[in-house]
């Protein structure tokens, strides 16, 4: 999540309801003692959070398609 005061990315517990997260996030909301102050740097690079964000947007795309019978198999033969 980034802060929506310094910029910074920061990395959330796997746990998190991220539709629980409050409209305006600071650093100092982060749990992870290291990394919740807008003093500290950032933990990853900009291109490697961009890879992370890429990946798992395409893994929920990929859900929701399977989700909603879409498993690019085809339906008779299996292959796809």
């Amino acid at each position: 999540v980034g802060c929506d005061r310094c910029g910074r990315w920061r990395g959330l517990p796997p746990t998190t309801n991220r539709a629980e997260l409050p409209p305006v996030w600071y650093c100092e909301h982060s749990a992870d003692g290291c990394y919740n102050s807008c003093a500290m740097p950032q933990e990853l690079p900009d291109d490697v959070i961009d890879e992370a964000i890429f990946a798992a947007q395409q893994a929920d795309a990929e859900a929701d398609a399977f989700a909603n019978g879409e498993s690019g198999k085809d339906e008779i033969g299996g292959n796809g």
